[in-house]
């Protein structure tokens, strides 16, 4: 609580939890994550899965700031978010080269934000991943020079007031993109959407 932490080139291989994340909780905190990978490989952990921690890795609550920049995140496993819940203000800033890849979550969506600030995504890939990449809900949401493929849900929804989606690639995806269900963007915005 009340913290600004700096993780850099490091590795969480197996990092696994009982409750809450495999990660991170913040409460009014600042991460800076750069240059660093996140990854499962236990044979149980992926495939026996009971999903009792409601996270994959970051939870962030009450105005926390996350930022994470050119770092490899891999198979991450959460009941809520399988690598990212975020709400109360907070805001997340993800770029330069980042990859996230095959996670899952039965109910939730890779990343998913909620009554927060921002969610800036630059220059990252979502790939096989078994849910929807990106949810925000009262969030603004820029998406730019990205690449979401082999997503089984959609790769974004919005229900936001301020939506920025613009030069990004969306391939191998079942359906068309539209903004009523489609398998790329799904959008209830109330205003100032450009995609």
């Amino acid at each position: 609580m009340y913290s600004t932490v700096s993780v850099d080139n490091s590795i969480f291989l197996d990092n696994v939890a009982a409750s809450v994340n495999h990660g991170f909780t913040m409460t009014t905190s600042n991460i800076s994550f750069t240059n660093s990978t996140i990854n499962y490989t236990l044979y149980d952990f992926l495939h026996k899965n009971t999903y009792e921690v409601d996270t994959g890795f970051f939870n962030l609550n009450q105005k926390s700031t996350l930022s994470i920049m050119k770092s490899k995140i891999e198979n991450c496993r959460g009941a809520m978010a399988s690598f990212i819940y975020a709400t109360g203000k907070s805001q997340i800033s993800i770029g330069k080269g980042t990859i996230i890849r095959k996670a899952h979550s039965p109910n939730g969506d890779v990343i998913s934000m909620s009554m927060s600030q921002s969610l800036i995504i630059d220059n990252v890939t979502f790939h096989l991943n078994s849910q929807r990449n990106v949810k925000v809900d009262e969030t603004a949401l820029i998406v730019t020079n990205s690449r979401f493929n082999c997503t089984a849900l959609n790769a974004i929804k919005a229900l936001s007031q301020y939506v920025r989606i613009v030069n990004n690639t969306f391939e191998d995806l079942s359906t068309s993109f539209h903004l009523d269900g489609g398998k790329g963007i799904d959008c209830d915005c109330f205003h100032d959407v450009l995609i």
